[in-house]
């Protein structure tokens, strides 16, 4: 196989390795869970959140060198760990990534020491490969 060949397979390689580990992102990670103003302030409404003053109090930082005051948020009086979340990856995600890139490189490897069908027949299955 030629240079130019050779450099043509592993871009393609690399682009559905690509695209294969974007799918593994969409599909196994856990977005997060943030809450805007208006779905605060109705949980405060309904009570479902406690304000926390003392740690309100405590987060007031006088700053007398700079004549600023800092007051804190509604993040910082009421405790809204319940309802938001940060992401998280699923146990079997990265598992998948490892497998994925695996076979990237096995597939390089052919492609490199020269067996080129089996290259192609292998990049055509990776390419077919369930998320």
């Amino acid at each position: 196989m030629k240079q130019l060949e050779q450099r043509y397979v592993k871009e393609r390689i690399n682009s559905i390795k690509n695209k294969k580990l974007e799918q593994v992102d969409k599909k196994y990670i856990v977005k997060p869970v943030r809450l805007n103003s208006k779905e605060k302030y109705n949980l405060m409404k309904k009570g479902k959140v406690k304000a926390n003053l003392i740690t309100a109090v405590a987060k007031i930082n006088v700053n007398s060198w700079s004549n600023s005051v800092y007051f804190p948020s509604l993040d910082d009086i009421y405790d809204f760990t319940k309802y938001e979340s940060d992401s998280k990856d699923m146990p079997i995600r990265q598992k998948l990534i490892d497998e994925i890139i695996d076979e990237a490189d096995r597939i390089t490897d052919k492609l490199i020491l020269g067996d080129a069908s089996d290259a192609l027949k292998a990049i055509t299955k990776f390419a077919l490969m369930k998320i």
